[in-house]
């Protein structure tokens, strides 16, 4: 009877130890395949999803962490709209400047909200630069008006002059020939 019950003991044991095993192999086995795959989300691989259908701690822990993934995603592809958009605007501006710059100010900006705000900081400074081309070719257009004034009140003027050389000149030939009689008559 002793070695049965030492037996049956013994039994019970090694089942206990066996379920043991099955139970924390059940609960170790979905942490493990979080830990990989958060091992491999800092490697910036984001296409992984924690597959864990339990309802208990664990299973909510992997909801959690592959909506953090999701989130990530959405915020690198935010991120990257962000950076072509901005990437885009320069390019458009430098380009839009080196038409300015080869003295076409008659150029400007295509605006366009798309999306951003119309206090977005690049749509602002859009606006400033076709304003201030605005302002240039007006500028440039009154200079170019003032010139033509100064030409024409300067082509009046030679005309004058002329006149009033040839004026000078009847005067002077005037004068000489009535010198000349004043000395006939002397």
């Amino acid at each position: 009877i002793l070695w049965i019950a030492v037996g049956l003991s013994v039994g019970c044991i090694l089942m206990g130890i066996f379920l043991a095993f099955l139970v924390s192999r059940d609960e170790t086995r979905p942490l493990t395949l979080i830990t990989n795959v958060a091992q491999s989300v800092t490697e910036g691989n984001l296409d992984q999803q924690v597959n864990v259908k339990s309802s208990d701690e664990i299973g909510i822990l992997a909801g959690a962490f592959n909506q953090m993934i999701a989130r990530l995603k959405q915020m690198l592809a935010s991120e990257r709209d962000q950076r072509e958009y901005l990437q885009n605007k320069v390019e458009e501006y430098v380009d839009y400047m080196g038409e300015v710059g080869r003295g076409n100010l008659a150029a400007r900006l295509a605006i366009s909200e798309n999306g951003h705000g119309a206090d977005d900081p690049l749509i602002v400074l859009a606006r400033n630069l076709n304003e201030t081309t605005a302002s240039i070719q007006t500028l440039i257009q009154q200079v170019q008006e003032a010139a033509r004034n100064l030409t024409s009140s300067s082509t009046e003027i030679l005309a004058a002059t002329t006149q009033q050389v040839s004026g000078t000149s009847e005067q002077s030939a005037a004068i000489s020939q009535t010198a000349t009689t004043v000395n006939e008559v002397k």
